[in-house]
């Protein structure tokens, strides 16, 4: 997690290393955490980041365009 006071704006991010794709179930599961911090303003600005060692399941990958989610797969950004 990361905070930028001045945009008023949170990142969140999760990392897995494992040999299994990453689905939606993770990004889920971050966001539901992500309600739970109390930092900011009502209207902060919100942003989520993966990483993957193995990549992501095409579902997160279309939720992941969809939501602006960004995705990484090792160390390089791939969404």
């Amino acid at each position: 997690m990361a905070v930028n006071k001045q945009l008023d704006s949170i990142l969140f991010g999760e990392v897995k290393w494992t040999e299994r794709l990453l689905g939606i179930d993770l990004y889920e599961t971050l966001a539901q955490k992500s309600r739970k911090v109390e930092w900011g303003s009502k209207k902060r600005k919100e942003h989520f980041c993966l990483f993957s060692k193995t990549g992501f399941t095409e579902a997160m990958m279309k939720r992941g365009k969809e939501d602006g989610v960004k995705l990484f797969k090792e160390n390089v950004l791939i969404s």
